[in-house]
């Protein structure tokens, strides 16, 4: 109403009633007059408008009355009459207007709602920008379907309209005023999308949005001073309330307490498509949530430390994410029977409406719990809440340090106070921080449905005994346990334990750990094997009849000297990763398999001298194996795909041998950190005197302190050559000739000064021997 300047006293009254009587006043008083078109519509008497012109002289220009722009450097506020079509030419007077403060259009055509109007793009482009000064700024009814960018820099803008317009999102970031335009709810808005407002910490309160028919996305972030949200934020009589919002995120706003019911008028809807709510860091908020919601499906509060959640009245409710409340109430069954995924963390209190509510009626399949110290303490009522889930298939638990024993529940015997029982449909179970934790009940075995099991941070545990893991079991992860010592206790019996499924194996982090195994033996369907910072003296003492390992991941284990005997019958093997493993200092003499190992790298191995032959090798990485000074009898296979080569003897042997022997390689990567002496590459000094393979597509050189030249002779036939990628080379002066890079696509410089110079696009030298490249990034 009235563009806002509308003041409402502290009283009921519409402000639609409060100005019709204020627009009535001033008809009264002659300075409306009816217009001669039609009753309903009404003009500003001629006589208020002479006045209003006069007074203004100089300073107001209306585009109609004159041609030009008589004074422009004293012109401050200027209007037009839209058009259909506004073309560059109707704005000329207004480019030596540099001061102007007022840009307005008016429609004296009492266009539909539904009619557009196009302006031309070089008044946004041209005009618009150089407009500093502008504090009133409106494109009503322009078709304009984003906001352009030259808004930002407009610091004097107080008034902005945008009604009418195309515009499908729209946000509002560290606006400085104390209200928001009234004009951001326009129902006019009628192809607005989505809408943000972020970091306006002065605004007390929200606009009424509620009205903007077609809104699906509002982001509200960074409003320190709202205290209140209510029917501000709805919209005065509004008969449904976000007809079509689906997502409503509220996010850091300290000082927020309450929010008011909405009320809407009889037969009316609110929220009635809302599917997520999110509400993040709002520590003051003590009012409940909205009461009906039933369309919303996902619900994300974290860190409102004074919010009661009550979960009630949600027919469709499918995900829950509760942290750092002060307590979640939970309605009937009834209320809950959609729920498939609940996220509980650092809540105080849990409490059911009717404590005759029958959990197993509920569908949940994911259950986190982290702390929750109240809930925790309910796992063994009259309830037995945990154990009744019976659609439960992922279950995570942490920080209950009450629990000293896991097992499956069992209905016919009374289980122990401090073993927590894990319904029987369970698929994937992560025990996390529970520092009781001493050993898995033998009850663990009946869980015939667990394929994967991770144990973190629980440092009470010394081994697990292998029978009492259930034979399903096909993924094991074991973190941060820091007394563990013997993972699997298998007593001579793995083939029939419950690791004779087990696949993947990760132990990462769990310093007392001596040895995987009790036998000495790996479980026999073993395909992925990863330990990471651990004492380990040996992954096994062989690999017997292990014919299913495909990957094995060893790092930061500094005491392991040697590889178990076996691994060349590992026919399925595809893939080692050996880092920091400073103190191995040899393969198994039997070699490595021949058929299909693909990877290796090799990263911190200290002691390691000499390279097994590898015969199907496709990528291969070393770095930091300074005592490596040998590839082996046969030398790289000629198969060999990529080679990342981050050590300086490792690379001086490999190019003396003969990169051009390579012919499959299609990706190089050398690092020169070592090499004070190269001044050109390839250099005869070291070696280097032959030709770069030509099947290389990605070649990449870095580290190179004093090399100052690519030689043109070792970049001859890269015909394939696509990627080149050079850096921290400070003295490099000239990249190979145009000629010997026909195929180049790609071309990255990083900390090459020098080149930087002298290949700048425009300014260097020679810009022009790499023009025809599509990509070229130098030091981003």
């Amino acid at each position: 109403m009235a563009e806002g300047f509308l003041n409402r006293p502290n009283t009921e009254r519409r402000i639609e009633d409060l100005g019709r009587e204020c627009f009535e006043e001033l008809v009264s008083r002659s300075f409306f007059q009816a217009s001669g078109k039609a009753q309903s519509l009404f003009v500003m008497h001629d006589l208020i408008n002479d006045l209003a012109q006069s007074v203004a002289g100089e300073t107001y220009f209306k585009r109609e009355r004159s041609e030009g722009i008589e004074n422009p450097s004293r012109t401050r506020h200027s209007s037009y009459v839209i058009g259909d079509y506004d073309g560059i030419k109707k704005f000329e007077t207004f480019f030596e207007a540099k001061s102007l403060r007022t840009f307005l259009p008016f429609d004296t055509k009492m266009r539909m709602q539904y009619d557009e109007c196009f302006l031309s793009n070089n008044v946004l482009d041209d005009l618009l920008p150089r407009l500093k000064c502008l504090r009133v700024l409106s494109l009503k009814r322009y078709h304009n379907s984003e906001i352009p960018d030259f808004i930002g820099i407009l610091k004097h803008l107080r008034y902005l309209d945008f009604s009418y317009t195309d515009i499908k999102s729209f946000a509002i970031k560290h606006y400085a005023g104390i209200l928001l335009p009234i004009w951001i709810g326009d129902p006019s808005f009628e192809k607005l999308r989505s809408l943000k407002f972020e970091d306006c910490r002065n605004c007390a309160l929200l606009p009424a949005v509620g009205k903007l028919p077609y809104l699906k996305d509002l982001y509200i972030k960074g409003m320190s001073s709202v205290i209140s949200v209510g029917k501000e934020f709805y919209g005065d009589n509004c008969p449904n309330v976000f007809p079509l919002l689906e997502t409503l995120h509220f996010d850091d706003m300290p000082e927020w307490e309450e929010w008011e019911p909405c009320e809407v008028v009889e037969e009316g809807r609110k929220f009635s498509c809302l599917q997520k709510l999110f509400i993040k860091n709002c520590p003051k908020l003590v009012r409940t949530l909205p009461d009906s919601l039933p369309s919303l499906e996902k619900i994300v509060i974290r860190n409102c430390q004074k919010l009661v959640v009550s979960i009630s009245n949600l027919p469709m409710l499918y995900e829950l994410k509760i942290h750092g409340c002060k307590a979640v109430v939970l309605g009937s069954s009834s209320d809950l029977w959609s729920v498939k995924k609940v996220f509980l963390s650092d809540t105080a209190k849990f409490e059911c409406v009717t404590k005759e509510m029958m959990l197993e009626s509920m569908k949940v399949e994911d259950l986190s719990i982290d702390g929750c110290e109240e809930l925790a303490s309910l796992w063994q009522t009259k309830w037995g809440w945990l154990a009744s889930l019976r659609s439960l298939h992922n279950l995570k638990i942490q920080h209950w340090p009450q629990i000293v024993s896991m097992g499956a529940a069992k209905v016919e015997e009374q289980a122990e106070l401090v073993q927590l029982d894990i319904p029987c449909n369970i698929e994937h179970l992560t025990i996390q921080g529970c520092e009781g934790l001493e050993k898995l009940s033998a009850t663990l075995q009946s869980l015939m449905c667990l394929r994967k099991l991770e144990l973190v941070e629980c440092p009470k545990l010394v081994s697990l005994l292998t029978d009492n893991l259930p034979p399903t079991l096909k993924s094991l992860k074991i973190l941060c346990c820091k007394n563990l010592q013997c993972l699997l206790d298998d007593r001579e019996n793995i083939n029939f334990s419950g690791t004779s499924l087990l696949e993947s194996l990760e132990i990462s982090n769990c310093e007392a750990l001596k040895s995987v195994s009790s036998s000495g033996k790996l479980p026999v369907r073993l395909k992925s094997l990863r330990i990471w910072w651990s004492k380990l003296d040996y992954i096994a003492l062989e690999i017997g009849d292990n014919i299913c390992l495909e990957s094995i991941e060893l790092i930061r284990c500094t005491n392991i000297k040697y590889l178990p005997e076996g691994l060349d019958r590992l026919s399925r093997l595809q893939c080692i990763d050996l880092g920091g493993c400073s103190n191995l200092d040899c393969f198994p003499a039997s070699g490595l398999p021949a058929s299909n190992l693909k990877s290796v790298s090799l990263s911190g191995c200290l002691k390691l001298e000499v390279l097994p032959n590898f015969y199907s090798l496709q990528e291969l990485w070393i770095s930091n194996c300074p005592m490596m000074k040998s590839i082996g009898e046969a030398g790289l296979p000629t198969n060999l795909t990529s080679l990342f080569m981050y050590d300086p003897n490792f690379s001086k042997v490999v190019m003396e041998w003969g990169l051009h022997r390579l012919t499959s390689l299609k990706k190089l990567r050398i690092d020169g950190s070592d090499f004070i002496d190269v001044v050109s590459f390839p250099h005869v000094k070291i070696g280097m005197n032959m030709k770069l393979p030509p099947s290389l597509t990605r070649f990449e050189i870095i580290n190179f302190k004093n090399l100052r030249k690519l030689s043109s002779k070792g970049f001859q036939n890269l015909t394939s050559l696509q990627f080149l990628s050079i850096e921290n080379c400070p003295k490099l002066k000239s990249l190979p000739k145009k000629e010997m890079l026909p195929s180049l696509l790609v071309l990255f410089i990083y900390n090459c000064p020098v080149l930087k110079k002298r290949y700048r696009r425009d300014k260097g030298k020679l810009w022009s021997n790499i023009a025809h490249i599509p990509c070229v990034r130098i030091d981003n």
